[in-house]
């Protein structure tokens, strides 16, 4: 068996469950727009997902 490795690196306001969320709220994805031209922004905050084992298997 292998080490822990990542799978999956997914910045946070690309996620699909967050972009129907802002979508349903007009001030929400008002504010994510505008924070979005932040440099930092987009990479602030990201989904991270880690495997066990084999590189092919999850």
């Amino acid at each position: 068996m292998r080490g822990l490795r990542l799978v999956e690196c997914v910045p946070f306001l690309t996620m699909p469950e967050l972009v129907s969320r802002l979508a349903k709220n007009p001030f929400a994805w008002a504010m994510s727009r505008i924070l979005g031209q932040a440099p930092f922004y987009p990479n602030l905050v990201r989904h991270l997902r880690y495997g066990f084992g084999a590189e092919n298997s999850t």
